[in-house]
């Protein structure tokens, strides 16, 4: 078996596991196969999946932190616009909401030029974090 082949059915596998992980689970996730890339052309962010570039349009229409698009590496608003749409592409806008700026503090701030994280990755992220948020209101006094 090829590296390559191992590694889709390795993906395979593992987004098979979350979706069973997803019955049990207060979130609901929208899964679609993704593995989302981001890099620099031309000193630009792109961030793109297997099949198409993702844009901030439809996450400025929720909160409108950068107009002028993605960023990461840093705690500004691109990045925030970067968190919200990724989180947006998976769950519903008030559970973005919610998770979006926790995301990009455990996450967005720290990639690189280039970096990757797949849809698994979000979801158990985004699961974990739901949980311990409901688990904190629900214990506080």
């Amino acid at each position: 078996m090829t590296n390559a082949r191992k590694n889709l059915n390795d993906w395979k596998v593992s987004v098979d596991k979350a979706k069973k992980h997803e019955e049990r689970s207060l979130v609901d996730f929208n899964f679609k196969g993704r593995t989302y890339s981001g890099r620099r052309e031309d000193g630009s962010p792109v961030v793109s999946y297997e099949d198409g570039v993702l844009t901030h349009h439809d996450s400025l229409k929720v909160i409108r932190h950068s107009r002028d698009g993605f960023e990461w590496g840093y705690g500004g608003s691109g990045p925030c616009q970067l968190a919200l749409a990724l989180l947006m592409e998976h769950v519903d806008k008030t559970m973005a909401r919610m998770h979006y700026q926790d995301f990009k503090r455990k996450h967005v701030v720290f990639w690189k030029d280039k970096w990757e994280i797949s849809e698994v990755e979000i979801f158990y992220w985004i699961e974990k974090n739901h949980k311990d948020l409901v688990d904190s209101k629900v214990c506080s006094p």
